[in-house]
């Protein structure tokens, strides 16, 4: 684990940090600096972390590393799940690097779910033993611990699960 960290993980995040502590000497309003992250920032690790396995230590750095630059070191004056939030409730819009790789995760089920026959479909559906990836989805809702194989595909599954339970209980709370 330490030397995919330090393989994959590590020269990125010091690539973000000279990136950002090139823009600190600007003076930037927290709008602006938020614009710096989300367009710069979060894009220099965004495809490896939709490629491989993101350790949970690189998302509490890149938060760190965020929230440093957001507030020039010193103590946040908005809190960070206020900051993610939209606009329109109350949020600046500032991408949460997890969520992205989260959301970005759940697109395979699509793909996994076309009507299309690639080959590159054997291996996903021998993972999750079926050959039916629609009834696949659509059935099984619960988060796995022990399939066998990448562990690509259990995050997928796992993903897939916990929107799809957030999804359930919405519609529940809006039917009582």
């Amino acid at each position: 684990e330490e030397d995919h960290y330090n393989l994959n993980f590590r020269p990125k995040i010091c690539k973000m940090k000279q990136l950002l502590n090139s823009w600190k000497c600007r003076k930037l309003s927290l709008k602006g600096k938020i614009t710096v992250v989300n367009s710069l920032a979060i894009s220099k690790l965004v495809y490896l972390s939709n490629t491989i396995l993101t350790p949970e230590r690189v998302y509490r750095e890149v938060k760190d590393l965020i929230l440093d630059f957001l507030w020039d070191g010193s103590t946040a004056k908005i809190a960070y799940s206020t900051l993610i939030q939209g606009i329109g409730n109350g949020g600046l819009k500032l991408v949460d690097l997890e969520l992205k790789v989260k959301s970005l995760s759940i697109t395979w089920v699509k793909r996994l779910t076309n009507q299309s026959n690639g080959k590159w479909k054997a291996l996903p559906s021998e993972y999750y033993n079926t050959t039916n990836m629609n009834t696949y989805f659509s059935t099984n809702l619960s988060r796995v611990t022990k399939l066998e194989g990448p562990q690509f595909y259990k995050i997928i599954q796992n993903n897939w699960s916990d929107i799809t339970k957030v999804n359930k209980q919405k519609k529940e709370n809006k039917h009582e």
